[in-house]
């Protein structure tokens, strides 16, 4: 008879502020949340410790996605921008900033380098990381 598995154990975070979203890596080794403190957490799954927190957004962030290689976290919050993170350095500023927008940013889908966000106006639009061109439809 097969010998069962032990169920995982779940992780639990003490965060100090509601949390907006959260973002895990497809291998489940990292996530990324993001809330009401206006900081962006880059966790080590496996130790349940925070690897870096981003800062540098103005208001409350409501979204927070990885790219494809888990280097790069990109972050939209109420103070109408984008920013992009890079997981790979020490540094904790921006390596981008995008705050263009007439409205706060809700939403965001990251797909390679597409970026694709939604406003509270009711616009999408989308863009490349690293690149300022951006489209509305």
């Amino acid at each position: 008879m097969a010998q069962a598995r032990p169920s995982p154990t779940p992780l639990h975070i003490l965060f100090l502020f509601h949390i907006h979203y959260l973002h895990v890596y497809r291998d489940n080794s990292k996530l990324c949340s993001c809330g009401g403190d206006r900081q962006v957490f880059y966790w080590d799954v496996a130790t349940g410790r925070v690897i870096r927190k981003f800062r540098g957004h103005d208001g409350e962030v409501n979204g927070v996605k990885f790219n494809q290689y888990s280097s790069v976290v990109v972050s939209v919050g109420y103070d109408q921008s984008l920013r992009t993170w890079d997981c790979r350095s020490h540094s904790t500023e921006p390596i981008q900033i995008i705050d263009t927008f007439a409205d706060s940013m809700m939403s965001i889908c990251l797909i390679k380098t597409k970026i694709t966000r939604g406003s509270v106006d009711g616009t999408v639009g989308t863009f490349h990381i690293g690149r300022w061109h951006f489209k509305m439809k």
